[in-house]
């Protein structure tokens, strides 16, 4: 839902800082805190996008949510994951930059699952569960 109201409430300097967060993604390792930064910055910018209290007072689980998903993959050799996760990105901000919400909507919906199955892949890993 976030992602619909930022692609209708959007300003251009919001598109401007999803832009920035989405290039620092594609500049640093995702096992680096840069990395993290960033995809804490767009998520962020995101939230305020849409202009909803409701939601932007999820932030703080969503922030946290995201530190304990790059915290769990930081414990592993490697992410095998087959997950493009800045291309998953940019995904989501082309549909906020051109204003489509059902776009954005189900690019992020897709984003959440996305990351959803690399965090129970990750646990499992860790377990030494199959």
């Amino acid at each position: 839902s976030a992602a619909a109201l930022a692609a209708m409430r959007r300003n251009e300097g919001e598109v401007s800082q999803l832009a920035d967060s989405l290039s620092r993604m594609a500049r640093m390792s995702p096992r680096s805190g840069g990395w993290l930064n960033a995809i804490i910055s767009f998520h962020q910018v995101l939230l305020s996008a849409g202009r909803n209290d409701a939601l932007a007072a999820l932030w703080p689980v969503i922030q946290t949510t995201l530190r304990w998903s790059v915290r769990l993959q930081l414990q592993l050799p490697e992410s095998p994951s087959g997950h493009a996760p800045v291309a998953d990105h940019a995904r989501v901000f082309e549909k906020i930059a051109s204003q489509s919400a059902d776009g954005a909507l189900a690019e992020m919906a897709l984003l959440i699952d996305a990351a959803l199955d690399d965090v129970l892949s990750d646990r499992r890993r860790l377990s030494g569960t199959p």
